[in-house]
């Protein structure tokens, strides 16, 4: 029996020589301090997040076009609200596809990409009808979809 005793609390001997942990401090600052001060300084904030996209929500209904998308991109450099708004469509036996990039607050065009197909050509033989981004205050001009993502990236952080 005292084997069994012995035994036992050999076994439990590990669970018992733990130095006692310190208590879990509170915060001195409060959280929202302690998350800015770590962000990272190119991350919006979640409230400026959700006033560019009240922004971005607004101008989008104004504009109002036609089987069209839009998404928001607050740029904490330049301190804007960027909207892009996609479509596509039909129209006189053509798929029209357009993306424009605005200021949502300003409402000022910052580019803009049309493209419709062709009954003979190949879609990637065919140039878009406009294609251009300003950057630095000058428009810069493209000839694909691609290459007007690439300028229009210098803004938002999203695909069209």
């Amino acid at each position: 029996m005292k084997l069994k005793y012995l035994c036992l609390a050999l076994a439990l001997a590990p669970f018992g020589c733990e130095k006692p942990q310190a208590p879990i401090e509170k915060p001195q600052a409060p959280i929202k301090e302690v998350v800015a001060a770590t962000r990272p300084p190119d991350i919006p904030t979640l409230e400026e997040q959700v006033q560019c996209e009240k922004y971005a929500r607004a101008f989008y209904k104004e504009v109002d076009y036609n089987n069209a998308d839009y998404s928001s991109h607050y740029n904490t450099g330049m301190k804007k609200c960027f909207v892009a708004i996609h479509s596509s469509q039909w129209n006189s036996g053509m798929l029209w596809t357009t993306n424009q990039l605005y200021d949502a607050v300003e409402r000022r065009i910052y580019g803009s990409y049309m493209w419709h197909n062709d009954a003979v050509k190949k879609y990637w033989e065919v140039e878009p009808v406009e294609c251009y981004v300003k950057t630095s205050g000058e428009k810069k001009f493209c000839k694909s979809d691609y290459e007007f993502e690439q300028l229009a990236s210098e803004y938002m952080d999203v695909s069209f």
